[in-house]
């Protein structure tokens, strides 16, 4: 057999594996636009079979001369096999499957010349119709070689072979995630002191009225293919998904509550999905509600397949409470199909814009008077909780609260002082070491509050005063 003719002219081989006959070559030579299917496709390692893959082509670089006869090999990798016998036709040439093919990872092809033709036709390789079997999700590369041997293209791992043309390996086919979904940033909202509405002190949030953003769960999908057909959303999610909101960190739901204190009926009206948005169209009301959690069931894939977000009503039944709001959701999928669910977050926190005051440095020496004052300036009482903070590096000054003064209420238009002596006990301390810090929380605007810590000697009459720093 004469040698192959290695001309500038070159034989252009393009190796078509059967796709629509809208979907566009991939050019090997270059670095093809490969085919992406659902990685949410369940593929069983005893195969799978994929019966619509993109076509590829590629050019080899070689002139088969007059009569001459040629090896064209092609190679999948990671365990993908060609279902049923695939078949080549080149203008001016007789082309025969010699080996592979049928169940195998290659195919190696004959390609003889007829007599009197010079062959720069494309090759046209065609799989049966049935497509490629495929063991993993692991991405198919197609390797193209064409060899002087027939024995050379059975071997083409044998270094005494010559190869006289190479694609190299290139990915035609890839798996890519077609939905992907995650919760936004945390918002804040505040519970309000003092509603305008003149609701009670944190049972409705700043900027009164209207529904509050608890979360947002961020969805995209991109389409890819299932094992023929470009797939919607609604070929890979079913109508059982689910997305739960949970309390942490103090925060409850109790402010969704009836008047009863249950929650059913118009309390699953307070708990919304939306689209977008708390402006966008409702997509369901909270299934269920407890105190710490809220539950939306059952939705269908056409509802979760957007932008939702997570919008609460207050009833002004119950307080609002501080802390965080974490989202989870679970999304399911048609037969075949495993969406993957986005990380749970933290979706909301919740603050409440009453006034906090700290002292900084308090001590109770012998001897002298230490006080701690609150002012209310409004025409309400207002409630207050005090926290004591021990010196750092002073385990055995422990400070205790004790007593009503650590929590209470500072009467409207007036001023409440309060005795350390009956708010904490210091161990371990003497002389000025009794000493720590304090925070005040007082549940009324910071408008309206105002503190002060001072240290007086009743025999000398030295007086010491400092304002509490507002935080």
């Amino acid at each position: 057999m004469k040698k192959f003719n290695l001309k500038a002219a070159a034989l252009a081989a393009s190796v078509l594996f059967c796709g629509s006959a809208m979907a566009a070559a991939l050019n090997l030579s270059a670095t093809p636009t490969t085919t992406k299917y659902a990685q949410e496709r369940a593929v069983s390692s005893s195969g799978t079979d994929f019966t619509n893959p993109d076509t590829f082509e590629t050019t080899l670089g070689v002139t088969l001369g007059a009569a001459q006869q040629g090896y064209l090999r092609i190679d999948l990798s990671n365990g993908a096999k060609f279902k049923g016998a695939p078949t080549a036709t080149v203008a001016g040439a007789a082309t025969t499957l010699s080996s592979g093919g049928d169940g195998a990872t290659y195919a190696v092809f004959t390609v003889a010349a007829a007599a009197g033709n010079t062959l720069s036709a494309a090759v046209v390789v065609t799989p049966n119709a049935t497509g490629l079997t495929l063991v993993n999700k692991n991405a198919v590369a197609a390797r193209i070689r064409l060899y002087e041997t027939q024995a050379a293209a059975q071997n083409p791992d044998n270094s005494a072979s010559l190869a006289l043309s190479d694609t190299g390996s290139k990915n035609v086919l890839e798996f890519t995630k077609s939905i992907t979904s995650s919760f936004a940033t945390a918002v804040t909202q505040t519970a309000d002191v003092a509603p305008s509405s003149g609701a009670a002190a944190y049972t409705q949030f700043t900027t009164a009225g209207g529904e509050k953003i608890l979360g947002t769960l961020n969805y995209s999908f991109t389409a890819t293919r299932g094992t023929s057909a470009v797939l919607s959303a609604a070929d890979i999610l079913a109508n059982t998904n689910s997305v739960t909101f949970t309390g942490a960190s103090g925060a409850t739901f109790a402010f969704l509550q009836n008047a009863d204190g249950t929650y059913t009926g118009t309390a699953l009206t307070k708990a919304k999905l939306k689209a977008t948005d708390c402006s966008g169209a409702d997509v369901a009301n909270a299934t269920s509600i407890t105190a710490s959690t809220v539950t939306f069931s059952a939705i269908s894939d056409a509802n979760i397949a957007q932008t939702l977000a997570f919008c609460v009503t207050p009833q002004g039944n119950a307080a609002i409470e501080s802390g965080s709001i974490t989202g989870a959701a679970s999304l399911v999928g048609e037969t075949n199909y495993t969406p993957v669910n986005p990380d749970s977050a933290t979706t909301a926190n919740i603050d409440r814009n009453g006034t906090t005051l700290v002292g900084p440095l308090v001590s109770q020496p012998a001897g002298w008077y230490s006080r701690l004052v609150l002012t209310n300036t409004g025409s309400s009482a207002r409630t207050y909780t005090v926290t004591a903070y021990n010196e750092s590096g002073t385990a055995s000054n422990t400070v205790s609260l004790s007593g009503d003064a650590a929590s209470g209420s500072v009467p409207a238009n007036s001023t409440k002082v309060i005795d350390l002596d009956t708010l904490a006990t210091v161990t371990g301390a003497t002389g000025f070491k009794p000493r720590f810090g304090l925070r005040v929380v007082v549940n009324g605007p910071a408008s309206q509050i105002s503190g002060l810590y001072q240290l007086a000697n009743g025999t000398t009459s030295n007086v010491s005063s400092y304002p509490l720093v507002a935080k």
